[in-house]
């Protein structure tokens, strides 16, 4: 009786804890080692059930100085900014204050009949459109859904990174841009139905079908200006009757990760005034990390497209119309990055890495204004070196230069410096 006593006792607590941790806040570490602790680090058992479940997340103060055009809180050359001569240009300088890239997130993992049950869902603070009365302005940013998703087995569905992107192939940085050649920052996450194979010794292969995010754009040799649409099937000038195809490949050992990854990409331009069109685009990445000395580590890959710059970053539209001659022509480009970190000490890391990122000029921008021409762009390259120093776990205080250089079709350039102040407290 004794002993029956006791178990319950500690059923009682082990809820007790684990609801005290849920609406408290009990850091992982204690969640995890109370009685009623998860089956994965950071996470409790749910009373009544047999759902683990983690809250984390990162509180993410960020304070950038513009050198060159001011950008606000802006990731570095996100925005495309202004090329010499255009307005904006001089108007250099500029200290901003942010914390919009905080991200709670919640994981949850079920044992059932057919595996792991695994959910993830993650927020940031990054969104304005929609918002009413006081939302979205001043310092009352809204929540920004980045990742939503469900894992059972070999199948994932919801909104992850796109399984053309190789996260462990990008450097650390401290600027969230990701570096010029890499996927398209803006569609990197990606609504989508996966599957996985594990086909032993570290190697996997996986097929996607994911949301099309099609770019699109228009021009005529009279035209001032070239008028180009990002289109998501709710805005106007094109749409997708078909998802895009993705697979990759990854041999993942002890000294590292190898991947390849390719995607078809269908662009349908539909139009009252022109000619309707369809092009089909293709993506194709190499990508890897090789750990070297210690902690160290090299990151790189490359990326070639035609006709699908959803997945290549700081791209013209996918598919070029000159509306004068009705040619279409697909944008083609080919990028490549790498970054190397070195540990100076267990709590003290650096580095160093860049990209680049070289646009073709369409056949059927052939004939375009100077203007026309200044909204096709031609190259971007990058470079960043950082400092990041973490005194106790579960912090992260860093420091970053920038270096931003583009240059478009009509031979016009620009440029951007910047730095980039970084504390971040892991929850």
């Amino acid at each position: 009786m004794t002993k029956l006593r006791n178990m319950k006792a500690a059923v009682v607590l082990g809820s007790l804890t684990a609801t005290v941790a849920l609406l408290t806040g009990l850091p992982a570490a204690s969640a995890q080692t109370a009685p009623g602790g998860g089956s994965f680090p950071g996470s409790f058992l749910v009373p009544g059930t047999n759902t683990s479940l983690a809250i984390h997340g990162i509180i993410w103060f960020d304070a950038t100085h513009d050198f060159g055009p001011h950008q606000g809180d802006t990731t570095a050359g996100i925005t495309g900014f202004p090329l010499n001569g255009q307005a904006g240009h001089n108007f250099n300088g500029g200290t901003f204050f942010t914390v919009k890239p905080t991200r709670p997130n919640i994981e949850t993992r079920t044992p059932t009949a057919y595996g792991e049950l695994k959910t993830y869902i993650e927020f940031d603070m990054n969104e304005f459109k929609n918002q009413t009365g006081s939302v979205g302005q001043g310092n009352a940013d809204g929540f920004r859904l980045r990742q939503a998703y469900g894992t059972l087995g070999p199948l994932l569905v919801g909104q992850a990174n796109s399984n053309f992107a190789d996260p462990q192939s990008w450097p650390e940085s401290i600027d969230a841009t990701i570096d010029p050649g890499t996927m398209n920052t803006a569609t990197v996450r990606q609504p989508q139905i996966r599957y996985t194979y594990l086909a032993g010794n570290g190697l996997s292969v996986a097929g996607s079908v994911e949301q099309n995010e099609s770019q699109l754009g228009t021009g005529s040799a009279a035209a001032t200006s070239l008028a180009g649409h990002l289109t998501d099937n709710t805005t106007g000038g094109g749409y997708s009757n078909w998802p895009d195809l993705v697979g990759s490949v990854n041999w993942s050992q002890p000294w590292g990760n190898l991947g390849a990854h390719a995607a078809v990409h269908q662009n349908e331009l539909r139009s009252t005034t022109t000619t309707s069109h369809t092009e089909t685009g293709y993506a194709f990445s190499v990508t890897g990390h090789l750990n070297t000395i210690g902690k160290d580590a090299l990151r790189a890959g490359v990326t070639y497209i035609d006709g699908a710059s959803n997945y290549i970053s700081f791209a013209s539209p996918s598919v070029i119309e000159n509306t004068t001659t009705g040619e279409f022509s697909t944008q083609k480009a080919w990028g490549g990055w790498g970054g190397y970190t070195h540990f100076w000490a267990a709590n003290l890391r650096s580095t160093v890495h860049g990209g680049y990122v070289h646009f073709d000029k369409p056949s059927a921008a052939s004939g375009l204004s100077t203007a026309a021409l200044a909204g096709i762009e031609k190259r971007w390259w990058a470079g960043h070196v950082n400092l990041i120093w973490s005194p106790v776990p579960q912090t992260d205080f860093g420091i970053e230069y920038v270096y931003w250089n583009r240059e478009v079709q009509s031979g016009a350039k620009g440029t951007d410096q910047r730095v980039d102040l970084q504390l971040k407290f892991y929850f």
